[in-house]
């Protein structure tokens, strides 16, 4: 029962840092970006593999979250191509 308790903390703790996430790049950008989780995956997936080629876990994991934040840039993209009209930019909330 206390595994499953701890289980539970762990589990929520990761759904509520996805939440963070999309808070906060909703709230300053006012676009909502489903890209964390495929960032997170990515991360897996990389930390797997080095595990898998017997690096220790201490070590796997810092290098896969290194290795998958260029993917989480943003990418430089004009504003008044083709998709400008389906996709408008951000108004500043200021005005």
């Amino acid at each position: 029962m206390g595994q499953q308790a701890l289980n539970g903390v762990f589990v929520g703790s990761i759904y509520a840092l996805f939440a963070i996430g999309y808070t906060l790049v909703f709230g300053v950008l006012d676009i909502l970006n489903l890209a964390h989780a495929a960032v997170f995956t990515l991360a897996a997936f990389i930390a797997l593999a080095l595990v898998d080629a017997r690096l220790p876990l201490w070590l796997a994991l810092p290098l896969a979250v290194a290795a998958a934040a260029p993917s989480s840039r943003p990418s430089r993209c004009s504003s008044s191509g083709p998709t400008s009209r389906v996709f408008p930019r951000a108004r500043s909330r200021t005005a």
